[in-house]
């Protein structure tokens, strides 16, 4: 998925960035965003491009770019939404998304990218889930609050207290029509909190 995420400014260069991965080589990646992009001419300018292997998506806010990266053939809708919900996060922290904002407020932008996205995957855009993981102090707010622990706030899940079971268990159930050859997997689920679960589902035919 996403390996890296950028923050350009108009010309290009490196206003800040975060390699979630370590895959791609990124000494290269502000000379090439300007060689296939800035210095392209316009009528050829496309928002997704890809030089030696590594596909570009690229969204432009006011005087800034933000620029995504991955290996190959990424899903680049979701990359790009991935980009446009970070730009509105940042709406909700700064009020105005400018370079001097992200400059002022560099740690904070950093730590905001930390929580919505783990190893190149998308976790949550909801600014309020955010909020109450990622401790406010953008120059927009004077205002400062405890920091509650990271835990993986669901927005959905505030007002609900929390839930835990002796025991984590998982119970599939397999339903088959052999006519319609419709097949289908129904889970009940006994979770404390956010709990990693990992399926494996095989099949054997009788002879």
């Amino acid at each position: 998925m996403l390996s890296s995420l950028f923050i350009l400014d108009e010309t290009g260069r490196s206003i800040l960035y975060r390699d979630f991965r370590g895959d791609i080589p990124l000494k290269h990646v502000s000379r090439n965003f300007i060689a296939h992009f800035l210095e392209e001419d316009n009528c050829l300018v496309k928002p997704i491009f890809i030089v030696d292997s590594v596909t570009y998506v690229t969204h432009k806010y006011g005087d800034m770019y933000f620029l995504g990266i991955g290996h190959g053939n990424i899903n680049v809708a979701t990359v790009m939404v991935m980009l446009n919900k970070f730009v509105d996060v940042l709406k909700t922290y700064f009020g105005k998304v400018t370079e001097e904002s992200v400059r002022d407020n560099f740690s904070l932008v950093l730590e905001l990218l930390d929580e919505m996205v783990d190893y190149g995957y998308a976790q949550t855009y909801d600014p309020s889930a955010l909020k109450a993981a990622v401790f406010q102090r953008s120059h927009q707010q004077a205002d400062t609050r405890a920091m509650p622990p990271p835990t993986g706030a669901v927005s959905w899940r505030q007002n609900v207290p929390p839930i835990y079971y002796e025991h984590n268990k998982v119970y599939p159930f397999s339903a088959n029509k052999l006519r319609s050859i419709v097949q289908s997997l129904r889970v009940s689920t006994f979770l404390s909190q956010r709990t990693e679960q990992s399926c494996l589902v095989r099949s054997k035919v009788a002879s």
